[in-house]
């Protein structure tokens, strides 16, 4: 089979996008939720306090790649 349908699309502006906002918000995101699941017996509320903490640093990057995807 080789329809369109049933192979992931890469978004090639995304793929590639450079900008500071996305230099911060680069982690190893398998150490970070290694670091979440043995940092205690509540995983979720983990999962929570490390997301908030994370944001500052992700959301300006959503931000900007809405933008771009709305040009």
């Amino acid at each position: 089979m080789t329809d369109d349908e049933h192979f992931y699309k890469i978004d090639m502006d995304v793929y590639f996008y450079a900008s500071e906002a996305r230099n911060r918000a680069t982690f190893q995101l398998a150490d970070e939720m290694a670091a979440i699941v043995l940092k205690g017996p509540d995983v979720e509320a983990n999962y929570q306090t490390w997301l908030a903490e994370k944001m500052p640093l992700v959301q300006p990057l959503l931000d900007e790649l809405t933008a771009l995807k709305q040009q």
